[in-house]
């Protein structure tokens, strides 16, 4: 792999929706894969979704995007607020999800 496509950590970071403080946690403690270059740390992209994969909690996606869904429309409606759609594709959609599209396209 050329090491120009390595991802750094603010690229992680924005892919991954999280400040780049949680991304030096995460792999100051090797929950995240990442290669050190001397003192600069790189990603490899193919690992961002096996890692986000083997994060995923909760039962099937579609269970839990729906039941995400659900919730929230339920918490919109208490508060008088219609629920939120993304622009994207028209649903709630799950983060980790909209992490691997953009991984995907890079």
């Amino acid at each position: 792999m050329p090491v120009d496509s390595l991802l750094t950590v603010e690229q992680v970071a924005a892919i991954l929706g999280v400040r780049k403080s949680w991304v030096y946690e995460r792999t100051r403690h090797g929950e995240i894969p990442c290669v050190k270059l001397g003192g600069l740390l790189r990603f490899d992209p193919k690992d961002l979704p096996r890692w986000v994969e083997a994060h995923k909690r909760g039962v099937s996606k579609n269970d839990s995007e729906s039941r995400l869904a659900e919730r929230h429309a339920g918490q919109s409606r208490a508060r008088g607020r219609r629920p939120r759609v993304s622009a994207e594709n028209g649903d709630r959609g799950s983060e980790s999800a909209h992490a691997l599209r953009i991984i995907n396209s890079c």
